[in-house]
């Protein structure tokens, strides 16, 4: 009897290797999980990064509004001041002299105003125009009794005329310079910033600041 051998292994079907093949994960495909996860996150560190670049430029602009208020009011007394000076040097009579004190005085009312109030504080600016006004007030009986208060006046009356030009200078001058005090530091100071926070495997929100 002739003995029969039977081979019992069998080669896959070509069907059967597409099967595994569309099971394996593939390489492409492994390598994709790790980037979604990245695109996911991308944004989140973005922001992360941005949101403190934001917050100091916003401080800077809080530092930069009080030096435009003060040379607001700064210009609005020096240019009265230079009008009121030309007048009085080259005024052909008294009455365009003195005029000239005037107008000199009426920049250190209100520029104090304008500077304080490009920072919305017309009422702090108001107190500081007092005391100008009232120098330039003074101003008024010296020249009713001494229209010609430098040549022809009482030694008295001339240092009253210099003490109220004083005053309106001064004054005027530290209510302009009143609005670079530290008033930005005061408002940060209570200030909250929240900016995300992201690290492997953990996404949330990093609040800082003084409360």
């Amino acid at each position: 009897m002739r003995s029969r051998m039977f081979c019992t292994s069998k080669r896959p079907t070509a069907s059967a290797r597409l099967a595994r093949t569309r099971l394996a994960p593939s390489a492409t495909t492994r390598a994709r999980g790790p980037l979604r996860r990245l695109a996911a996150v991308a944004p989140l560190v973005l922001a992360a990064s941005l949101a403190p670049r934001t917050a100091r430029a916003a401080e800077a602009d809080d530092d930069a509004t009080p030096a435009l208020a003060a040379a607001l009011g700064a210009v609005t007394a020096l240019a009265p001041l230079g009008v009121g000076t030309l007048m009085m040097a080259r005024g052909h009579d008294l009455g365009v002299r003195n005029a000239g004190v005037f107008v000199a005085q009426s920049g250190f009312v209100v520029g104090p105003i304008l500077a304080h109030g490009a920072l919305g504080e017309w009422g702090r600016g108001a107190l500081f125009a007092l005391p100008p006004l009232a120098a330039q007030a003074g101003m008024v009986p010296v020249f009713a009794s001494y229209p010609d208060v430098q040549r022809r006046s009482p030694i008295g009356v001339q240092y009253l005329y210099a003490g109220f030009w004083t005053l309106s200078v001064f004054s005027g001058a530290a209510g302009v310079l009143d609005v670079l005090r530290s008033r930005a530091p005061r408002e940060r100071a209570g200030r909250v910033h929240v900016s995300p926070l992201v690290a492997p495997g953990l996404a949330g929100a990093q609040v800082g600041g003084a409360l």
